[in-house]
């Protein structure tokens, strides 16, 4: 008798829940996942908060989906939804257009607990943060292409291992709708000319202009940061770090020894000169008081 009256309290659940669901009218909503439909007028995926469905959250994107287009999220009680961006908690006002790369976890107030509703990450269009990509329950992939070339891929997974430019198509098997990934992979670092540098020394002036393409450059020079200069002088240990816009680092290492320039050399010969000028002024002027 427990058991029964069990049975008929969670089929009279599911009853509410699907009442609310479908409240917009038939097939509004089309299942995608457990805890996850598809609302086709709005082309957003609702996901419940409780098992009455009386308050729901809606995205743009599936939950363990990878993107580089914007996405949106919206509740129906705004007040009780978290997102977390790479760890960090968003202000509420900043997560309904979310364009920031990074992993984003949302979730919900439930009872004083948040409870998790769904996971995304937003990837640049370059990128070598992405070896691989599983897509989404309920998602199948249709196509791969890399450099304009199809590509052998299981049904649900991708590897992005190689460089350079992946299409993929994939599409949700219970709603048919169609999506896609597109991006570049890059995993080689920036790279410097150093055409002084032999053997991580140089004997004069090192040129590093080529380091301005860089997305980011940092200088160390015995072991303290100093600003970019396009030309290093100064004897001393430099490290250089260069960073693309990919993440990948390079990092350069190199002792510049004391060296004169041709400045340097002329002031050398200037000074030598003035020194045997003095001498030989002195030893004239010995040799006229010896006259006297």
């Amino acid at each position: 008798m427990k058991r029964l009256i069990r049975i008929l309290s969670m089929l009279l659940c599911l009853c509410t829940l699907l009442g609310s669901v479908f409240a917009a009218g038939a097939n509004a909503l089309t299942w995608v996942e457990d805890g996850v439909w598809y609302e086709k007028s709005t082309q957003l995926f609702v996901y419940r908060t409780d098992m009455n469905g009386a308050e729901l959250v809606r995205a743009s994107v599936c939950d363990g989906m990878i993107t580089t287009k914007t996405v949106s999220i919206s509740a129906d009680v705004v007040a009780k939804l978290r997102v977390y961006h790479d760890g960090t908690l968003l202000a509420s006002d900043s997560y309904r257009q979310i364009k920031d790369t990074g992993e984003y976890v949302v979730m919900y107030e439930d009872g004083g607990a948040e409870k998790r509703i769904l996971a995304f990450t937003i990837i640049p269009t370059v990128t070598n943060a992405v070896i691989s990509y599983t897509v989404p329950d309920g998602f199948k992939i249709l196509q791969v292409t890399l450099n304009n070339q199809q590509i052998s891929f299981d049904s649900d997974r991708i590897d992005f291992t190689e460089e350079g430019d992946y299409r993929v198509l994939y599409h949700c098997i219970r709603t048919g709708m169609n999506y896609s990934l597109n991006f570049t992979t890059d995993f080689t670092g920036p790279k410097l000319k150093l055409a002084n540098v032999s053997d991580g020394t140089a004997q004069g002036p090192v040129d590093i202009s080529d380091a301005k393409d860089a997305y980011s450059v940092q200088i160390l020079k015995d072991g303290k940061e100093i600003p970019f200069n396009e030309i290093l002088t100064s004897n001393g240990e430099y490290l250089i770090r260069l960073t693309d816009d990919s993440g990948n680092v390079t990092t350069y290492q190199f002792t510049i020894l004391i060296y004169f320039s041709a400045i340097g050399y002329l002031a050398l010969a200037l000074l030598i000169l003035a020194f045997a000028g003095v001498i030989a002024y002195v030893i004239i002027a010995r040799k006229k008081l010896k006259v006297r």
